[in-house]
């Protein structure tokens, strides 16, 4: 069919409709969606309008990776922290019709985060200077290697809590450590606390 319209904005049609025939396929990729620190992968969640009919039209969801490579296929209201996956991806939607008078509907889609509420491991065997707490010289420096299979360390944010006497006088204090790695990393890493930065260092007994 043929359109056209004249200055007092009346639209003309010429021709006779045909319904297509041809098949139509396509894909929308989203924005990256990056975790919020403390949180966890929990479930995907679409609405759309499709036919029950496969050959007729469809919509196929899928996670890629941030560089938008493929992970796993998934469907409406399915968990997907189970999965091995980073704190940053993406969701692609692949859509098929029959024919342009079929198309399929994707009217919104999300995922849902859950609170980690499970503590990184910490390896107490790796404790130095000594994994027993004993030692019998004077030492500023301590590590110990950590892990989260979870959301994975936050590591800018790695503290320590040490308990120290001044002039006879015990105090409890929480202090910034130093942890290997970068936010979000579910890898071995090594928390390091050094004492001796601490402007009151040379007062402690």
């Amino acid at each position: 069919m043929f359109f056209f319209g004249d200055n007092n904005g009346k639209l003309y049609s010429i021709g006779e409709f045909v319904e297509p025939d041809q098949e139509i396929e396509g894909s929308i990729i989203s924005i990256p969606i990056k975790l919020p620190q403390g949180y966890w992968w929990d479930r995907f969640n679409v609405h759309d309008n499709t036919s029950a009919d496969s050959s007729i039209n469809s919509i196929t969801y899928s996670i890629l990776d941030e560089d938008k490579n493929f992970i796993k296929e998934i469907k409406n209201g399915d968990t997907i922290g189970d999965i091995t996956i980073d704190r940053t991806i993406r969701l692609r939607a692949d859509l098929y019709a029959k024919n342009l008078s079929v198309n399929p509907q994707l009217w919104d889609w999300r995922v849902t985060f859950v609170v980690d509420s499970v503590p990184p491991f910490l390896d107490k065997s790796t404790f130095t200077p000594d994994p027993d707490g004993w030692i019998n010289e004077t030492t500023h420096v301590f590590t110990i290697k950590v892990k989260d299979d979870g959301s994975g360390l936050h590591v800018s944010s790695a503290e320590y809590v040490l308990e120290y006497s001044i002039e006879n006088e015990t105090h409890t204090g929480t202090f910034d450590a130093n942890c290997t790695g970068e936010d979000g990393t579910r890898n071995v890493e090594t928390i390091t606390a050094n004492i001796s930065k601490l402007d009151f260092y040379q007062n402690i007994t």
